[in-house]
Protein backbone atom coordinates (compact mmCIF):
# COMPACT_ATOMS: atom_id res chain seq x y z
CA UNK A 1 0.00 0.00 0.00
CA UNK A 2 1.08 3.54 -1.01
CA UNK A 3 1.03 5.88 2.02
CA UNK A 4 3.02 9.18 0.29
CA UNK A 5 1.01 11.40 -1.59
CA UNK A 6 3.60 12.38 -4.31
CA UNK A 7 4.46 8.71 -4.98
CA UNK A 8 0.95 7.83 -5.29
CA UNK A 9 0.11 10.45 -7.96
CA UNK A 10 3.25 9.27 -10.28
CA UNK A 11 2.59 5.61 -9.44
CA UNK A 12 -1.21 6.25 -11.06
CA UNK A 13 -0.29 9.06 -13.38
CA UNK A 14 2.36 6.47 -14.75
CA UNK A 15 -0.72 4.33 -15.70
CA UNK A 16 -0.91 3.61 -20.02
CA UNK A 17 -5.45 2.50 -19.15
CA UNK A 18 -7.85 2.39 -16.47
CA UNK A 19 -9.64 -0.57 -16.03
CA UNK A 20 -13.26 -0.62 -14.20
CA UNK A 21 -13.03 -3.69 -12.32
CA UNK A 22 -15.76 -6.52 -11.64
CA UNK A 23 -17.19 -7.33 -8.50
CA UNK A 24 -15.28 -10.44 -8.57
CA UNK A 25 -11.84 -8.56 -9.90
CA UNK A 26 -12.23 -6.26 -7.00
CA UNK A 27 -12.83 -8.50 -4.77
CA UNK A 28 -9.36 -10.18 -5.10
CA UNK A 29 -7.41 -7.52 -5.47
CA UNK A 30 -8.34 -6.98 -1.95
CA UNK A 31 -7.50 -10.29 -0.78
CA UNK A 32 -4.25 -10.16 -2.92
CA UNK A 33 -2.97 -6.84 -0.93
CA UNK A 34 -4.30 -8.12 2.44
CA UNK A 35 -3.02 -11.35 2.20
CA UNK A 36 -5.83 -13.60 1.55
CA UNK A 37 -4.30 -15.03 -0.82
CA UNK A 38 -0.70 -15.67 0.75
CA UNK A 39 1.92 -16.53 -0.79
CA UNK A 40 0.35 -14.80 -3.79
CA UNK A 41 1.57 -11.16 -4.63
CA UNK A 42 -0.32 -10.38 -7.16
CA UNK A 43 -2.06 -11.80 -10.53
CA UNK A 44 -0.79 -15.14 -12.00
CA UNK A 45 0.84 -14.77 -15.13
CA UNK A 46 0.51 -17.21 -17.66
CA UNK A 47 3.17 -19.43 -17.12
CA UNK A 48 1.56 -19.58 -13.10
CA UNK A 49 -1.51 -20.14 -14.65
CA UNK A 50 -1.32 -22.73 -16.71
CA UNK A 51 0.62 -24.59 -13.99
CA UNK A 52 -2.18 -24.07 -11.79
CA UNK A 53 -4.56 -25.45 -14.53
CA UNK A 54 -2.40 -28.53 -14.85
CA UNK A 55 -1.31 -29.27 -11.46
CA UNK A 56 -3.60 -27.26 -8.93
CA UNK A 57 -0.23 -26.06 -7.05
CA UNK A 58 2.21 -23.13 -7.49
CA UNK A 59 4.72 -23.36 -9.76
CA UNK A 60 7.92 -24.17 -7.94
CA UNK A 61 6.35 -25.35 -4.64
CA UNK A 62 4.00 -28.00 -3.47
CA UNK A 63 1.83 -25.29 -1.82
CA UNK A 64 -2.07 -25.91 -3.59
CA UNK A 65 -4.13 -23.45 -5.20
CA UNK A 66 -6.87 -24.95 -7.09
CA UNK A 67 -8.05 -21.84 -8.13
CA UNK A 68 -6.16 -19.54 -10.65
CA UNK A 69 -6.66 -15.64 -9.11
CA UNK A 70 -6.37 -13.83 -12.92
CA UNK A 71 -7.65 -10.62 -13.84
CA UNK A 72 -9.60 -10.59 -17.17
CA UNK A 73 -10.20 -8.13 -19.43
CA UNK A 74 -10.77 -8.04 -23.01
CA UNK A 75 -9.42 -4.80 -23.66
CA UNK A 76 -7.48 -5.39 -26.53
CA UNK A 77 -5.62 -1.91 -26.07
CA UNK A 78 -3.84 -3.24 -22.75
CA UNK A 79 -0.44 -5.20 -23.46
CA UNK A 80 2.24 -6.91 -21.70
CA UNK A 81 4.73 -4.34 -20.21
CA UNK A 82 2.43 -1.46 -19.16
CA UNK A 83 0.41 -0.58 -16.36
CA UNK A 84 -3.28 -0.41 -15.85
CA UNK A 85 -4.72 1.79 -12.95
CA UNK A 86 -7.47 -0.49 -11.23
CA UNK A 87 -10.81 0.88 -9.92
CA UNK A 88 -13.92 -0.44 -8.84
CA UNK A 89 -17.06 2.35 -8.44
CA UNK A 90 -14.77 5.16 -9.50
CA UNK A 91 -12.16 4.71 -6.77
CA UNK A 92 -8.74 4.08 -7.25
CA UNK A 93 -7.78 0.35 -6.07
CA UNK A 94 -4.41 -0.70 -7.64
CA UNK A 95 -2.21 -0.30 -9.71
CA UNK A 96 -0.99 -3.16 -12.09
CA UNK A 97 1.73 -4.36 -14.41
CA UNK A 98 1.05 -6.26 -16.57
CA UNK A 99 3.26 -9.46 -17.38
CA UNK A 100 1.86 -11.27 -19.55
CA UNK A 101 -1.66 -11.73 -21.62
CA UNK A 102 -3.70 -14.74 -22.78
CA UNK A 103 -6.93 -16.19 -23.17
CA UNK A 104 -7.42 -18.20 -20.33
CA UNK A 105 -8.68 -22.13 -21.00
CA UNK A 106 -11.88 -21.98 -18.97
CA UNK A 107 -12.68 -25.61 -20.14
CA UNK A 108 -9.52 -27.17 -18.47
CA UNK A 109 -10.33 -25.18 -15.08
CA UNK A 110 -13.42 -27.15 -14.70
CA UNK A 111 -11.78 -30.61 -15.31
Amino acid sequence: MVREKDYKRAVVDSCHHKQECSDRNACDVELLTVGGFSPLEGFLNKEAYEHVVEHMRLPGSDLLLGLPVVMDTNNEAIVEGQRVLLTYKGQDIAVLEVESKWVPNKALETK
